[in-house]
């Protein structure tokens, strides 16, 4: 299945329902009073965090809620349109693009009287109807009316505008509202006046919002592993993890991010993200570029897995650290480990792994293993437990001290 992290879209809410133009009708009363019902609200475009869902792939460039249902006869107004909800998976960023509007053109008044019709909705041959010369004609006065209430929807609209919409989607259920839906139009009894006991005239409803946002996936683990091609890292998420990834010879067996969940025996559980291979120029967008990279910024430390079989060990090492601070400064200054991968390969393993300690001097931890045949994959389990745990306990601390700081905040 193919795998989509990035998409962007247009999202538009439902049109509000029409009013109904209709009139009480019974046995002794043929004249009766109005009771056209108005029209339901559009629905909304939502989005929604959940973890059924692990890429984009469903969700289309237009999407669209449902129009509010119209009203009816004797007085019942209409539903309210189905919201349309989007859920994505945990770990997405949305972003509201900022579209240029376009230049406005001379109407002319054809084009003025004929969008202030179309949004009326007309008794059966109430066109027809001649008003005698010096009575008022109701018909204009509620034009006016609309006209009012059309400059007072304006004004709102623009003051109401606040920043764009963008939001990281971190928490399960978590959601926001995207676009909202337009306001139903009025039935016949909104327009009753003393003088005019019978309108033969309902309004239709008001369109909804349309806006465009991209939505990127980021996939959320505490720990990320990053390696060149080829590296083993597939193999080393399924020997300390429930994952159980593709595995094969050759490049980019791993086209989207795998998370794998390591299981202790007191139930603890930390999460582990099998990135896609990495090469050289990555950050340039070359190989699977970007469709790595995002997916590096959220985890909690990062793991460079090296391949201390191959002849240089040092530079896979150093193209790694390179393209991830080229795509996003101070990445590499997190909390790193080097899993020193295929270990079992005697002949060359031992002298490669000395180098490369020589070269880190301490400032990143190494920890051989044979991701392959499962050696010293314990060790480095306790390892990376450790360090989640203390990343975690300061994460709490941080986020209690903010919450106190808001609450003198309030008290103030």
């Amino acid at each position: 299945m193919k795998f989509v992290d990035f998409v962007r879209i247009k999202a538009i809410a439902g049109d509000g329902g029409d009013g109904c133009v209709s009139f009480l009708r019974e046995k002794f009363l043929p004249k009766g009073p109005p009771n056209g019902g108005n029209g339901g609200p559009g629905g909304n475009v939502v989005i929604r965090a959940t973890r059924d869902e692990t890429s984009l792939k469903h969700v289309g460039h237009v999407c669209k809620a449902k129009k509010g249902q119209n009203g009816a006869g004797g007085g019942r107004n209409g539903n309210v349109g189905d919201h349309l909800v989007l859920n994505v998976p945990i770990g997405t960023v949305v972003r509201e693009i900022e579209v240029e509007e376009e230049p406005r053109k001379m109407i002319t008044k054809e084009e003025i009287q004929a969008e202030k019709e179309a949004r009326w909705v007309l008794y059966p041959r109430a066109e027809d109807i001649q008003v005698p010369e010096g009575k008022p004609n109701f018909f204009k006065q509620a034009q006016r009316m609309m006209d009012e209430e059309d400059r007072y929807y304006r004004w709102r609209q623009r003051t109401k505008k606040g920043e764009p919409i963008h939001i990281d989607l971190t928490e399960e259920n978590q959601q926001v509202v995207l676009c909202r839906g337009g306001v139903g139009g009025h039935g016949n009894p909104y327009f009753l006046t003393s003088d005019n006991r019978s309108p033969k005239w309902a309004t239709r409803g008001r369109a909804g919002e349309i806006r465009e946002f991209e939505l990127e996936v980021k996939t959320i683990a505490d720990i990320g592993l990053v390696g060149l091609p080829n590296a083993g890292k597939s193999t080393l998420l399924g020997a300390i993890s429930n994952a159980h990834p593709k595995q094969a010879d050759y490049s980019f067996t791993t086209l989207h991010p795998y998370v794998g969940t390591v299981d202790y025996a007191d139930q603890y559980q930390l999460t582990v993200a099998d990135i896609p291979g990495l090469i050289s120029g990555a950050h340039r967008n070359i190989g699977l570029g970007h469709s790595f990279l995002r997916h590096v910024e959220r985890a909690k430390i990062l793991v460079y897995v090296i391949d201390i079989s191959r002849s240089s060990p040092i530079d896979d090492l150093k193209t790694l650290q390179y393209e991830l601070n080229a795509y996003k400064s101070g990445l590499t200054d997190r909390q790193s480990l080097i899993v020193a991968n295929k270990a079992d390969k005697v002949g060359t393993a031992k002298n490669n792994l000395e180098q490369l300690q020589a070269h880190v001097k301490g400032s990143i931890p190494i920890v051989p293993v044979s991701a392959r045949y499962e050696k010293n994959v314990l060790k480095l389990t306790s390892v990376l437990r450790k360090e989640v745990e203390r990343i975690r306990a300061i994460e709490i601390e941080e986020a209690r001290k903010l919450e106190e700081a808001k609450e003198d905040d309030e008290l103030v």
